[in-house]
């Protein structure tokens, strides 16, 4: 196999929560020089479109494992690296909350390939900061934390460990387990009546905010009929900013 061209770099790059004008400037330039794109299935077209018409694009598609879009980067990457000088990895969100860009770098690293990281506009603050919502309020609020909503896996959150930090809590990817969630919490000492805000697609056309309280999250998500992708926001900032 020949060795990556020394001049090809490998760009990581974060597209924002998903409305289009939240894409950086420096995201935006590297995507039109692009010669290959690797993106997230969830990344809107109006996004994708940005890059060349004669880029080589390669979607992740829904479905897929974790380890299969892993391989599906790294196989793309030793291929094009032969001759491409441009190739970015599309990533929602930023690449380093909840992305793939800390296995990517250590991919790229290893075979000494050249990378630049490119921060993107995280949807755990750029979507509630979108519906006035902010997640630190003097004297309401002093800290926000964050957590992977999905999958919950037995042990992998501390629970009772939320209830002693205070603060708000922003739950990424938590929409199909709020049952779970609402549960948990409840369990480990939150009052079943603690403000919640639940945004979908946020900052974009499709975008649904639903403003509930813990004990009847799991309930309201369904009469609402609110999907993924989305964010569920839990503490007293959504009481003293969205009602």
């Amino acid at each position: 196999m020949k060795s990556p061209a020394k001049s090809c770099v490998v760009y990581i790059v974060g597209s924002g929560p998903g409305n289009k004008d939240l894409l950086t400037i420096m995201g935006y330039k590297v995507l039109k020089k692009a010669e290959v794109l690797i993106y997230d299935y969830l990344i809107p077209n109006e996004i994708i479109d940005i890059a060349p018409s004669d880029c080589i694009k390669i979607p992740h598609q829904k479905g897929e494992t974790a380890e299969q879009r892993q391989k599906k980067f790294e196989e793309a990457v030793l291929n094009y690296c032969k001759t491409k000088k441009v190739i970015v990895r599309l990533q929602i969100g930023d690449p380093f909350l909840f992305g793939r860009g800390d296995e990517e770098i250590k991919f790229l690293r290893k075979n000494k390939i050249k990378f630049r990281v490119i921060p993107g506009v995280t949807s755990a603050i750029g979507v509630p900061t979108y519906v006035g919502l902010p997640v630190t309020s003097r004297g309401i609020s002093s800290s926000v934390t964050i957590i992977n909503g999905h999958p919950l896996k037995e042990g992998e959150i501390n629970w009772e460990a939320l209830k002693n930090v205070g603060g708000t809590i922003v739950i990424m990817m938590g929409i199909s387990n709020s049952e779970k969630i609402s549960s948990e919490l409840i369990k480990n000492g939150f009052d079943p009546e603690t403000p919640v805000c639940v945004i979908s697609n946020g900052t974009t056309k499709y975008q649904r905010v639903l403003l509930t309280d813990l004990i009847n999250m799991p309930s309201e998500i369904k009469k609402n009929k609110i999907s993924p992708p989305g964010i569920i926001i839990v503490g007293k900032v959504v009481k003293e900013f969205m009602t």
